[in-house]
């Protein structure tokens, strides 16, 4: 969908100190927090080992079993993401500002937009658009599933998630991530308005190719099936907390993800049962959830209340 006049006009008479008001309520912040590694091409090989040559006690003239390493290989790619732009040059003329202040604002919006699209496919994969990466939800172990037993579709769910190269990251193929056709000029070209006839656009887009990798097995735990009735409590984290090896657990390196509605389920429960700190204000009601089991918790937008957390 291209900028229109009526765009314009509302951007039209900005107070130049205030900017942009962003009203794209949207926060996807696995962009920022999950590490990424970039790989020549746009496939990539994942080697696990799954099984060690193990010893054992044994007596004199008595032999041991002999044992061998196990491995297995999944061959995983990334997709090619794009986010065309395009603006009608009588757009741009019509602004009162400058050329660059408008194609600026559209370039960030679709930077930004990206970011939306990539978080909500993270967890939601081939569900959310099938020309993607599979995500966290179809990849997690049904062993690494703690159900809350909420039923209806306001339902949300909680991810756990292992930040590591060898665990889940994300992949930027060809040695890039997303970089804009240009930073500097958006060419003018002739385009096409849908019905076959043309005028001309200055024209430009963001693009890359992106993939998401999942090494260790138990990357992933996840908490399903919350609902007010059936909330996030500090319980439910316990039970998630023991499904991952001791050795995840030491590494410091696993978060959990959360939506706003699930946040506010683990503060209500905290309040419910008098948990609060020393020194927090506003009575009994306990304060903002940062972490839970001692695990830093990141709240995103891109994890849905029903929707694909209906399932």
């Amino acid at each position: 969908m291209a900028l229109t006049l009526l765009d314009v006009a509302k951007r039209t008479g900005s107070d130049s100190a205030v900017g942009l008001i962003e009203e794209v309520v949207t926060h996807a912040p696995e962009v920022a927090t999950y590490p990424v590694r970039t790989i020549n091409g746009t496939t990539f090989n994942t080697t696990k080992r799954t099984n060690y040559p193990q010893g054992g006690f044994r007596g004199a003239n008595q032999g041991v079993t002999l044992g061998q390493s196990a491995f297995a290989q999944r061959l995983d790619q990334c997709f090619f993401f794009d986010a065309q732009m395009q603006v009608d040059e009588a757009v741009v003329n019509a602004d009162g500002g400058e050329v660059g202040d408008l194609l600026g604002n559209e370039a960030s919006g679709a930077i930004s937009g990206a970011a939306i699209s990539l978080g909500t496919q993270i967890y939601y994969g081939t569900s959310e658009d099938a020309k993607g990466f599979e995500g966290l939800l179809a990849n997690v172990a049904s062993a690494n599933t703690v159900d809350a037993t909420g039923t209806g579709g306001t339902r949300t769910g909680v991810y756990f998630v292992y930040e590591d190269i060898q665990g889940v990251h994300l992949v930027a193929g060809n040695n890039t991530s997303i970089l804009m056709g240009s930073d500097t000029e958006w060419p003018k070209q002739k385009v096409t308005d849908g019905t076959g006839k043309t005028y001309t656009a200055y024209t430009n887009n963001a693009s890359g190719y992106l993939g998401l990798a999942i090494g260790h097995k138990d990357s992933i735990v996840y908490v399903k099936n919350l609902t007010t009735a059936k909330p996030f409590t500090d319980s439910l984290a316990a039970d998630a907390m023991a499904l991952f090896p001791a050795h995840i657990m030491a590494s410091g390196k696993v978060k959990c993800y959360m939506n706003r509605a699930a946040r506010l389920q683990l503060q209500k429960s905290r309040s419910t049962v008098g948990v609060t700190k020393a020194d927090a204000s506003g009575g009994s009601f306990a304060p903002l959830p940062t972490e839970v089991q001692g695990i830093e918790i990141v709240v995103t937008d891109s994890i849905t209340n029903g929707g694909n957390e209906a399932g």
